[in-house]
């Protein structure tokens, strides 16, 4: 699977949009180039960039943007893109988020060497939590405090981002929705088919034995 993401950062004022397109709002701080990547479909992982993905995009390993179906309670190697790495996401035990059963993940850097602005290097330090729906391995919730200085110790960025409330309630609601539509498809069809396909095959059985009977006594 192809996914592209897009960062948007905005002043957090009353009236400002999530993200704008004109690159001269007065509200926008900051917003790359997309994010282009692949990812196999059950497990999360990445996935070598084949045609779909741009020549010039960074080669990912490990999770990126989802944990995979039936996660599990361990630690999963997380892509940070500051470092160009992997890093343990620390399993930190369940929560429930909205009524529904979450894993809980952490991974937490500090002082590493980084690009930090295009061209400038400097340290980066980031603590961020993932709260995942194990049987679909979707991100319900998330926050994260990056921190980004300069190599002489000077500030350049301290920054805390986290999905908003109705994004969190959202996302659980969904992932409720999916994880009733995979326990349908995984479950109640095979468990209807393991029943009836025995009571089928017992009337087709029966159905063959009153033909063979019938055709018997026509010939007689």
């Amino acid at each position: 699977m192809v996914f592209t993401n897009v960062t948007c950062l905005m002043v957090d004022a009353p009236g400002v949009d999530d993200c704008v397109e004109d690159k001269d709002d007065p509200n926008l701080v900051n917003i790359p180039e997309p994010d282009v990547f692949a990812t196999d479909r059950y497990d999360g992982k990445a996935v070598k960039n084949g045609k779909f993905v741009p020549s010039d995009a960074e080669q990912k390993e490990g999770l990126v943007n989802k944990f995979p179906f039936d996660t599990e309670k361990k630690d999963y190697k997380y892509w940070d893109g500051m470092i160009g790495r992997t890093v343990p996401a620390k399993y930190e035990g369940t929560e429930k988020i909205h009524g529904l059963e979450t894993y809980k993940f952490n991974y937490t850097l500090s002082d590493m060497d980084a690009e930090v602005v295009s061209g400038i290097d400097g340290k980066y330090s980031m603590d961020k939590t993932m709260w995942i729906e194990p049987k679909t391995g979707a991100i319900i919730k998330q926050e994260q405090h990056e921190v980004r200085t300069f190599a002489n110790g000077d500030p350049l960025l301290d920054m805390n981002l986290a999905f908003t409330d109705a994004q969190v309630k959202s996302n659980a609601s969904d992932a409720k929705d999916n994880v009733s539509s995979l326990n349908l498809i995984t479950g109640t069809v095979p468990l209807i088919g393991f029943i009836l396909g025995p009571i089928l095959l017992l009337m087709g059985g029966a159905l063959l034995l009153l033909s063979r009977g019938t055709g018997r006594r026509s010939a007689g």
